[in-house]
């Protein structure tokens, strides 16, 4: 599956910045969620930073939540046509996964293991190249 990964992304490139786009969030949350225990603790109130803290501690648990995002509304050179397309794509692919179950504010995405690879892969090559 993975080399019709490395196919999909050099025909429509796209893609390529659609999983980055997921996960640059995916980095973005788990930094985020790693500094707010710190910043919790050093506001002094006992009371709001145990309760923080049990929340925190279900969230970190449920990984769930932690995979799972809310559609990357846009990329950075990527018209609205070509993002849809790209996520469908991806879709089919195995590359991402939606869920629609337990979600109010709409569908939420998942970079599956095997998109994963591809940006593994591929990550490398574009730094090298642009160095």
């Amino acid at each position: 599956m993975l080399d019709s990964g490395f196919d999909l992304v050099a025909e429509f490139p796209a893609c390529l910045a659609v999983l980055k786009a997921y996960a640059s969030e995916l980095k973005h949350l788990s930094d985020s969620a790693s500094s707010e225990p710190a910043a919790a603790v050093s506001q002094g109130d006992s009371g709001e930073t145990e309760a923080e803290s049990a929340e925190l501690e279900a969230e970190a648990s449920d990984g769930r939540r932690r995979r799972w995002l809310p559609r990357v509304p846009a990329v950075d050179g990527i018209n609205a046509e070509d993002l849809s397309r790209a996520h469908g794509r991806l879709i089919a692919h195995g590359f991402l996964k939606c869920d629609l179950a337990d979600c109010p504010a709409g569908i939420v995405y998942q970079l599956t293991p095997e998109g994963r690879q591809i940006l593994a892969r591929t990550i490398p090559a574009d730094e090298t190249a642009a160095a």
